[in-house]
C-alpha cells in the first residue's frame, strides 16, 4: 500500500527542472518540462538584463499577443499598486476561451504571481502561477511555474500541446522584449 502512495505522489507531482535542463538555460535555451497530464509546467530562461526590465516585458501585454501561439487578446481592466488585471482571450484549432487574471508582484520585482480572478466569468477551471527572477551574472534567470485546468471542453492532446508550445514561446518572447525592448 504505501510503495502504491508513493507512486501515485510522484506521478502527480509537479514537473521540476533536472541538472541538465539547467545546464541547457546556462547555454542560452529556454526549457519547459510538463506534467504527464500537461496541467502543470515550469520553464526557464536566462534573460541579460535585470528585474526590472523584465517585470517591464512581463507586463506589456500587447507586446505578449503580437508574439503569443494562442493569446488573441489582452485587456488590461484594472490596476493598482504592483497589481494588474487583464482578460485574456486565446485560440488554437478551433478551441477558443476567455479568462480573467490578476498579476501581484513585489517590490523588490523578484517575484510576480497570478491566478484567475473569482469575481469575474472565466473559461477555464481553474489557473495559478508564478514568475519568479533570480539576479545571474550579467542578468536575470526567469523561472515560470504554472499548474492550470482549463475545463472539459478541451481535448488532453490539445492541451499538451498548447501548454509546452505556448509557454516556449511565451519564455522566448519575454527574454526578446527584455533585451530588445517594445516594436
Amino acid at each position: 500500500m504505501s510503495s502504491f502512495l508513493l507512486w501515485l505522489a510522484v506521478a502527480w507531482a509537479a514537473p521540476e527542472l533536472t541538472p541538465s535542463d539547467l545546464e541547457a538555460v546556462n547555454n542560452g535555451e529556454v526549457v519547459v518540462r510538463l506534467s504527464d497530464d500537461g496541467t502543470q509546467a515550469v520553464g526557464a530562461v536566462d534573460i541579460a538584463t535585470p528585474p526590472d526590465r523584465v517585470m517591464e516585458a512581463l507586463l506589456d501585454f500587447d507586446y505578449r499577443v503580437k508574439h503569443a501561439a494562442i493569446l488573441k487578446k489582452a485587456d488590461v481592466y484594472a490596476k493598482a499598486d504592483r497589481t494588474v488585471s487583464v482578460q485574456f482571450l486565446a485560440g488554437i484549432l478551433g478551441f477558443t476561451g476567455s479568462w480573467h487574471a490578476i498579476y501581484q508582484w513585489d517590490e523588490a520585482n523578484t517575484k510576480c504571481s497570478y491566478g484567475l480572478d473569482p469575481a469575474r466569468d472565466n473559461s477555464l477551471e481553474s489557473m495559478s502561477g508564478d514568475y519568479v527572477f533570480t539576479a545571474i551574472d550579467g542578468g536575470t534567470r526567469v523561472t515560470h511555474h504554472s499548474d492550470g485546468k482549463p475545463g472539459s471542453m478541451y481535448p488532453a492532446w490539445l492541451i499538451r500541446r498548447a501548454s509546452k508550445s505556448s509557454t516556449e514561446r511565451m519564455l522566448e518572447s519575454l527574454r526578446a522584449r527584455a533585451q530588445d525592448g517594445p516594436e
